[in-house]
Parts: structure tokens; sequence; C-alpha cells
């Protein structure tokens, strides 16, 4: 995607935002849920988002991410807090109204019956679609996202990738203003991934018909490469929610992750002449740590000219993951 186009998607959004066109905004929010002996509060959210937003909902397993999903489609109530979606209900929440315009895909899909165009039409047909206004809806979920040579296919003949395509263009034929997807990358392969996350922006960005997406995933750098916003949460509560451009934005060091097939005090050995780095891990995968002073180009230089072997070498700097280093020293603590 062109840096113009990336520009020009972001100063239509902050417009949109000015203009207060609202598509959920919540404030302080708050759900407690407990099974058994086993408790977990999902607590103080706050998030707002407009037509052609993309909000990653990352953090570690059991950190509230398909509960606060749950709560935005309208399938779980929340218990405190400010809950709104303004552009659907300007001053009371109808429920019924939100369930019909925020689609929702969840993390296990169930099997479809019949012929796969079939089933969208009903879906259709479900939301006020008939005639045909029915077959266009369809048809430009199908051609939208380059399904229209597996309509007539049934859901045991399609792989995992295509399914979670199909899906996705039942969420369309809703005519949605807000899409929440649960983990929706798992069951895809590295190729598919791409293909669907390209879907996925170009849906948020449509000029006909943007709409807001929240979507979480276990695949930070994948997510990453399509959201706007980013949420972390860390046991139920957010660590950081923001611009996904502004995290890590004032920082004092860089971190990249690093494989060169090299003990982390080789590395280091390589490195020294650069300042104070700090180089962690296992020889599969090291993180090194260092001022921005250094600077990522020379950290690279400096291993090529070391005769270092680069298998991998990615910038995170800017990434989440930084948000999972931090916690995982917090689990650790002082040695």
């Amino acid at each position: 995607m062109s840096s113009a186009l990336v520009t020009a998607r972001r100063e239509l959004t902050d417009h949109r935002r000015n203009e207060g066109h609202f598509i959920v905004r919540c404030a302080g929010l708050t759900k407690h849920l407990k099974s058994g002996s086993t408790e977990f509060h999902l607590r103080d959210i706050s998030l707002e988002l407009v037509p052609g937003d993309i909000l990653g909902v990352v953090g570690s397993n059991a950190s509230g991410k398909s509960t606060l999903l749950d709560v935005l489609a309208g399938r779980l109530k929340h218990d405190s807090g400010e809950l709104a979606y303004p552009a659907l209900c300007p001053n009371r929440i109808d429920w019924r109204l939100v369930r019909e315009r925020v689609a929702y895909v969840p993390q296990t899909l169930q099997p479809w019956s019949g012929r796969l165009a079939d089933h969208l039409r009903l879906a259709a047909a479900a939301h006020g679609f008939r005639d045909d206004r029915n077959e266009q809806e369809v048809m430009f979920a199908l051609y939208r996202l380059e399904l229209e040579e597996y309509q007539d296919h049934r859901w045991q003949t399609l792989s995992g990738g295509y399914k979670v395509r199909f899906e996705l263009a039942r969420a369309l034929v809703s005519n949605p203003t807000l899409l929440v997807l649960d983990e929706p990358l798992a069951p895809l392969d590295i190729r598919t991934r791409q293909v669907f996350l390209e879907d996925l922006s170009d849906l948020a960005a449509s000029v006909s018909r943007p709409v807001a997406v929240v979507v979480s995933s276990q695949d930070l750098y994948e997510i990453e490469s399509i959201a706007t916003h980013i949420l972390f949460l860390d046991r139920g509560k957010p660590q950081y929610c923001g611009d996904r451009a502004g995290l890590f934005e004032a920082r004092e060091t860089d971190l990249i992750e690093l494989d060169c097939r090299l003990p982390a005090a080789e590395v280091s050995q390589i490195l020294q002449a650069l300042g104070p780095v700090q180089v962690k891990g296992v020889t599969s995968m090291l993180t090194v740590e260092a001022p921005r002073t250094v600077g990522v180009r020379r950290i690279l230089q400096a291993l090529l000219d070391g005769q270092a072997d680069i298998y991998y070498f990615r910038d995170i700097s800017q990434s989440s993951r930084r948000l999972f280093e931090r916690r995982e020293e917090l689990d650790v603590g002082p040695g």
C-alpha cells in the first residue's frame, strides 16, 4: 500500500472522528465472569471506533479478548461502564438493531448446510434484502472476496481458508457497520492469511461501504500490518489502547528479533563496539535491545561485518510484541 494511500485513509478516518461519526464507543467498560471457583474480570476498557478503523486486539490466552468481542458484538451484556453505538442508536441502545448491523465471526466455525450461495441468499433475506436486491448483495460479496467460482460448493468441500472467507461473505451480506472477528487467522496458511488481511483492509476502507473492524489474533505482526489501532489486554485489563503508529513512539531503545544461529554471548561480542547493547534469548531466536542513538541499520551492518549468517531479522521497536516482553519480565521478577 502506497504511503499516499495510507495518508489519505488516515485523514479520512481522522475527519470522521473529529465529526463524531462513531460506530462504537465505550468508557470504563467492565465484565465479570464466574465459573465455579474461577473468576475473570474484564475492566477499564475505553475506545472509540469510526468507519475505516481496524482495532487489533492482542494479548496472551485468557486475557479477555473473546470476552470483549462478545460484549462489543452484543452477545454478552456488560456489567458497568459506558457502551454506545452512536451511528446506529443515537439515543438508547436497540439491541435488535445492534445485532443486525454488527457482524460477528466466531473463532469456531459451524458447518453450513446446502449450497454456499443459497446460504448467503438466506442470510441476506434475514437482513431484509429481497428479490433482485438479494441477488445483488450476494453476488457483490462473492465477487468482492473472489469466491464466485465456489458458490455452488458445499461446506465440507472447502479448505479452512475458504471457510473463513465465506464466513466473511456472510457477514458482508448483512450490510454491517461493525465487523467483529475472533481469531480469524488461526486456520489459515501463510499465503491465505495475506489475502484475507488485504480483504479486511479493503473492506474497512471501502468508499461506498466503509466499516469499523475489531479483530483479535495471536498473530501479532500480521494484524499490526493492517491495524490502525491496537488494544493489548493483560489479565483482563488494557495495557495499551491507542493509535498503532503511536505505540512506543517515545521509546528510548530499539528492539530487534534475530536468528543468526549464534548464541547470545557471541552476538554480544560482535555488537559490543556499538555501546550498551543487550542480547537475550536462545540461539534459535534472540532479541537485541539498543539505545535509539545506535540505530537499527548499524546493528544489521555490524552483524554482517561480523560474518553472522542472518536467517531472520525484524525491527519490533514499535510492535505490541514489546508489551509481551514487558509482561514476561514482570512475571519473572528480579532473580
